[in-house]
């Protein structure tokens, strides 16, 4: 089988071949591997064990930058159009890209502090391939409107490719897009390319978009925004796809520390988006603001995030549009409140993901804060908890929550109630199991302030300090209890009053 992306080579690293990799004594194991140094060969003892060189991927699943030579394995850089190796030329081939092929580095490149960002516009179009060298902007403090790493404007679209697989731009330092600047019209394609150690005066650290930007492979690390946005920045008509990309470790002094998604449209595919930060307002992974906006989760890992300074959203922060999930994990993020997603008034859908491990430290939803329409279904939520109402989700009385086939296990209230769910709004579960939940006051599992449903499905093992080991009903919601879609058993829960 693939072990995806799992092995960086830094200066004179090599992997030792002792014999053939094989899986299962049948088809080669594929070990995917990146190296800084693609002078040297990846291997040693290649040649001698009768390995092959699909053993080995540069891309998961792509081995056409690997050569055989000499009894061992090089990665080797795409062949070019043009070769650059200064700023100088490197701005003079932006100014002028090549009518075929590609513009690539032969070394590394490093702005002086009287060098101007790389701009390309007049509806032209290059595409430039990093070769595993690094283009550094080299700036400590903003150089305002110019200290982008790279511009692309006047309906121009640039590609940015990396064939060696460790590429990076990084060093830069702008009042918008510290890294990266799409403006209106133009369009940006990242293939494999790390954009780490940007910063922004405002929004957009890594980049700041404002039309098409496609990025498949890549990284966005480690930049900052003093606003929002301290990864990726998208508005006004853009357009947003990330596929296996890995949005880690950014920060924003407000909104989005990962994201800030303010466009109509907005797809992340088999992504990572963890261990962000918002350290003075909400959404640390994301922020989502705009009426007629639609983000898709697909396959994505939305983990380890966390907003700062009383805020909400660890995760995801809502504040306007609809997110769909699909599939992935929203877990161990962490807020004041709404620890994975805090929806305000606008509709999420999940279905097939796992949430877990999520806290609100201040008041309810662990993982979910609820102002307006959610859905689950085929979900884990599991070992989530909040001091206040619902240990896992709270949902206020905007709207309806359902869940089908949704399994609630070890969540917590810790000094309120419903150790898994506590809503005031329209409620329907199906077939949901909730197990092992606790409230230090009342509903070990389950606390209803509206109209709820449960048609089938379990509610044992619960606990609650005070009433209702269960489920608790109180004055204001009604409680219909069906065994329509399945049998419905309410057993072996506990509470001391």
């Amino acid at each position: 089988g693939t072990i995806g992306r799992n092995i960086l080579l830094d200066q004179e690293g090599v992997i030792t071949v002792e014999e053939a990799l094989t899986a299962d004594g049948e088809s080669p194991a594929r070990l995917d591997v990146l190296t800084r140094d693609i002078a040297r060969p990846i291997t040693s003892g290649f040649g001698a064990t009768g390995c092959a060189k699909s053993c080995f991927t540069t891309d998961d699943h792509d081995d056409s930058n690997l050569q055989a030579r000499d009894g061992e394995l090089y990665v080797t850089p795409g062949d070019v159009a043009v070769e650059v190796g200064s700023w100088d030329e490197l701005q003079a081939a932006f100014g002028n890209p090549p009518a075929s092929g590609s513009i690539g580095l032969k070394n590394d490149v490093t702005a002086d502090d009287d060098d101007v960002s790389l701009s390309i516009d007049d509806e032209k179009s290059l595409t430039l391939d990093l070769r595993g060298y690094t283009i550094n902007r080299n700036l400590t403090e903003s150089e305002g409107s110019d200290g982008h790493v790279i511009e692309v404007y006047g309906d121009s679209s640039a590609t940015i490719v990396d064939s060696a697989g460790t590429g990076t731009i990084t060093g830069g330092y702008a009042d918008n897009g510290g890294g990266l600047y799409v403006h209106g019209g133009s369009s940006l394609v990242l293939k494999g390319v790390a954009v780490i150690g940007n910063s922004a005066d405002s929004d957009g650290g890594g980049v700041y978009s404002l039309g098409t930007l496609n990025a498949d492979g890549c990284s966005i690390v480690r930049n900052r925004a003093d606003d929002n946005g301290g990864g990726i920045y998208a508005e006004s008509d853009a357009s947003l796809d990330l596929s296996r990309a890995n949005v880690s470790s950014n920060t924003a002094r407000n909104e989005g520390g990962g994201l800030d998604v303010r466009c109509p449209t907005a797809r992340l595919l088999q992504c990572s988006v963890n261990n962000n930060r918002s350290s003075d307002d909400d959404g640390g992974g994301f922020n989502v603001d705009r009426s007629d906006l639609l983000l898709t989760l697909e396959q994505t890992e939305v983990n380890d995030n966390y907003s700062g300074g009383g805020h909400r959203g660890g995760g995801i922060f809502l504040n306007d549009g609809r997110v769909d999930v699909k599939g992935g994990s929203l877990s161990q993020n962490s807020a004041e409140t709404g620890g994975a997603i805090f929806n305000n008034e606008c509709a999420v859908t999940i279905s097939g993901a796992t949430l877990s491990g999520n806290v609100a430290n201040e008041h309810g939803g662990g993982a979910i804060t609820n102002g307006g329409s959610l859905q689950l279904s085929d979900c884990i939520v599991d070992r989530n908890s909040a001091p206040g109402d619902g240990g896992a989700i709270y949902s206020n009385d905007q709207d309806y929550v359902t869940a089908t086939n949704c399994s609630f296990t070890n969540n917590e209230s810790t000094m309120s109630s419903g150790g898994a769910l506590c809503t005031d709004c329209a409620t329907t579960l199906t077939n949901c199991t909730f197990t092992n939940n606790k409230a230090h006051n009342n509903g070990g599992a389950i606390c209803i302030h509206g109209d709820t449903t449960i048609d089938g499905g379990t509610i044992s093992g619960n606990t609650a300090t005070e009433y209702g080991g269960g489920v608790l009903t109180n004055h204001e919601g009604t409680l219909r209890l069906l065994g329509r879609t399945s049998d419905l058993t309410i057993t072996g829960n506990s509470c001391s009053l």
